[in-house]
């Protein structure tokens, strides 16, 4: 009896709706005219290919949004997966992990805080070594003076000649080595470049409070509202909505002040826009990890890779996530993936 009602409630099964964020290129990306591409959206065309359902996509009106709406049942799952901790894993059923994800903030690289120094071709050499090229020089006056009397005295200009060409192509060789050892070759200025020491998440938190500093939010409601109230308590603009993930790229790139919540994947996309640069991460530790965590719907663990996960309403049909969990580990090779399906749903045997 148990097997006929989930067979006919797969049956029933008429539309499969999912949510998408779009900012895990290349699995999930939006064009410019607003259309879902990747991987993952040929992967669900597949899918409900297979279980003869019409398949529907609209985009994510924020975490909180899309876990409710997972918990009606009236989203089947989000197709750019997530994060799972621990109070999602009571409130969902889950897929075998898709892929693995590591989150991080993200800034451009400090260029006008670098230090730049020129050093010209003749200043290349500390003093104790220039002094030291005198002194050689000079000894090799000397003995040249020294073998051309003692030639001209004993008439043998031969061995004289032969010795002093030896001196001169010693020191030049040796003042060759010095050169190219402070690799300076002979090209002229020679530029050392310095990078800014990295930033820290306490500093990026200071920064925003005190109006220096912005953050960008890829979703409504990505940051702890009580963290957003006390960043933007002196300036309420310190923390602006961009669903676009080209344009936060952009926006990274263009403004040295701007910082980005993203996963490692979503800086690929970066080639894809007009003016890319180099991307720093801002460093976190196991406190910031502490201090995120604690808001419900966030499973971020800044600068550690987590697995990603489909999530399902209590209420899914467990007959398509079997057919998800198979799609997905026939298409994907994943070496790491162990299929735990039936302890994560907690099937029970009909007697």
């Amino acid at each position: 009896m148990c097997i006929r009602t989930r067979l006919s409630h797969f049956r029933m099964v008429e539309t499969l709706h999912l949510e998408f964020e779009g900012g895990y290129y290349p699995y999930s990306y939006i064009d410019k005219k607003g259309n879902i591409h990747g991987a993952l959206v040929e992967l669900w065309k597949i899918i409900a290919e297979l279980a003869k359902v019409r398949l529907t996509m609209a985009r994510s009106g924020g975490r909180v949004a899309t876990a409710q709406n997972l918990m009606m049942n009236t989203t089947f799952t989000l197709l750019d997966t997530s994060a799972l901790n621990a109070e999602r894993h009571n409130m969902f059923l889950i897929s075998s992990p898709f892929g693995y994800y590591e989150a991080n903030f993200y800034e451009s690289a400090r260029g006008v805080d670098q230090e730049t120094t020129e050093l010209f071709f003749f200043t290349v050499f500390r003093w104790n070594v220039v002094a030291l090229l005198v002194v050689a020089y000079f000894i090799c006056c000397i003995c040249s003076v020294l073998l051309g009397r003692n030639a001209r005295k004993h008439r043998v200009f031969g061995l004289h000649f032969v010795i002093e060409k030896l001196v001169a192509a010693f020191f030049l060789i040796s003042v060759t080595l010095l050169v190219f050892h402070h690799n300076a070759g002979f090209q002229g200025n020679n530029f050392i470049v310095r990078k800014a020491k990295e930033t820290t998440f306490q500093e990026l938190e200071k920064g925003i409070r005190g109006g220096t500093r912005t953050a960008i939010e890829q979703v409504p409601d990505q940051f702890p509202p009580e963290e957003v109230a006390i960043l933007t308590a002196k300036n309420k603009e310190a923390i602006f909505f961009e669903p676009d993930n080209r344009k936060i790229l952009e926006m990274l790139c263009s403004d040295r002040k701007a910082s980005a919540l993203l996963y490692s994947n979503q800086i690929l996309e970066i080639g894809q826009i007009d003016h890319p640069c180099e991307l720093a991460i801002v460093k976190s530790n196991s406190d910031v990890n502490r201090q995120l965590s604690q808001y419900n719907h966030t499973a971020y663990s800044l600068g550690i890779s987590v697995p990603g996960y489909f999530l399902y309403s209590k209420q899914a049909s467990r007959k398509m996530i079997r057919l998800v969990d198979q799609v997905v580990l026939k298409l994907f090779q994943q070496e790491n993936v162990s299929f735990k399906i039936e302890k994560s749903i907690n099937i029970r045997s009909c007697s």
